[in-house]
């Protein structure tokens, strides 16, 4: 786990940053490593410059020579509406598919699914799964944990119970992004 040093406006009183997993699956496979995280939410000052600096914690402290993992989560970047901002997230972590945007949009990031529809901006997509993964299995390798094509999707997880602070029946004000990965071994 690392903490965020970067941050703005109200989140300035928060404990933010990221983690980084380990998942052993089962035991004759190797873990799946998997990061996670909320980025900067607050407007302040500077948001987006503040986001990307995160990313950087995150890539420099967490990712260094991984060659296989997933990151998952909200980070506050718009694809649809902000290009720029969004290529950079891929530019800091690549090489890494966006499994969204892959599965539903192709390669149009204007086109991405909605994940978090509000009154002010009804079409935003700010949570992303990445995966990084070889093209091909490496021979030194046993092999390595791939996106199952046709899994990614957007959901709108219900609640069960409005005591849990719930909006509108859903857990959260973003919906969730599913996928499935499996592990690809060497041929």
């Amino acid at each position: 786990f690392i903490w965020f040093k970067e941050w703005t406006g109200r989140e300035t009183f928060t404990s933010k940053g990221a983690l980084r997993a380990s998942v052993k699956v089962r035991e004759d496979l190797p873990p799946l490593i998997c990061l996670n995280t909320h980025l900067q939410c607050d407007p302040g000052d500077h948001p987006t410059e503040i986001r990307i600096a995160q990313l950087q914690s995150i890539r420099d402290e967490l990712v260094g020579d991984l060659t296989n993992f997933i990151f998952c989560g909200d980070l506050n970047i718009c694809a649809r509406n902000e290009p720029k901002s969004y290529q950079r997230i891929l530019d800091l972590f690549s090489p890494v598919r966006d499994l969204l945007l892959e599965e539903t949009a192709g390669q149009n990031p204007a086109e991405r699914p909605v994940t978090n529809p509000n009154d002010k901006k009804p079409d935003e997509s700010l949570d992303y799964a990445l995966l990084r993964a070889p093209e091909t299995c490496p021979a030194s390798s046993a092999g390595f944990w791939d996106y199952r094509k046709g899994s990614a999707q957007v959901e709108k997880i219900p609640a069960s119970d409005a005591k849990w602070g719930v909006r509108d029946g859903c857990i959260s004000d973003h919906f969730g992004v599913s996928f499935t990965l499996e592990f690809r071994k060497s041929q």
